[in-house]
């Protein structure tokens, strides 16, 4: 362990009260552990990272949860999109507000609903998907202006 000894003391450091995306994703996930839920924080999958998962008592993802912060921003079309392909409701909440509702109303039935609705939905293999990585190193070369990107079908891969 390193310890770095303070030259001096240039600004004073004090606690906010803005209510920060990391602070409802902390409370949501601290209700979810107390309902009896595993939670995964800035969870990974293919092409996306998640702000919160919820997994179930057989150790089924139940729920996807994605924070914004302020009291509304929309989420954009294509991450909706990737999200909803992953056969588990989607929560976009906006806010402290948002997350005190979904732990009072959704939460409780988190697994119920799950079992009744989405357990029965088949795991589809898409024709095609686009080939994230591809697609921002175009957009890159789009703002850079050496290629001009005109359909998403350009990025089309077909899978292995």
């Amino acid at each position: 362990m390193l310890i770095i000894e303070p030259l001096g003391k240039h600004i004073e450091l004090t606690p906010t009260d803005t209510i920060t995306e990391e602070d409802i994703q902390y409370f949501l996930a601290n209700e979810c552990k107390r309902a009896g839920y595993q939670v995964a924080l800035e969870y990974s999958a293919p092409h996306c990272r998640f702000d919160l998962v919820v997994f179930g008592s057989n150790q089924k993802a139940l729920a996807i949860i994605e924070v914004k912060r302020g009291h509304f921003s929309r989420a954009p079309l294509k991450q909706q999109n990737v999200y909803a392909c992953f056969g588990v409701p989607v929560y976009i909440l906006h806010g402290m507000d948002d997350a005190k509702e979904f732990t009072d109303k959704h939460l409780p039935q988190l697994e119920h609903n799950y079992n009744t609705k989405y357990s029965s939905i088949p795991l589809a293999t898409p024709r095609k998907f686009t080939d994230y990585q591809n697609y921002r190193k175009k957009r890159k070369e789009l703002r850079r202006g050496l290629r001009r990107i005109r359909l998403d079908s350009d990025l089309l891969i077909r899978p292995y």
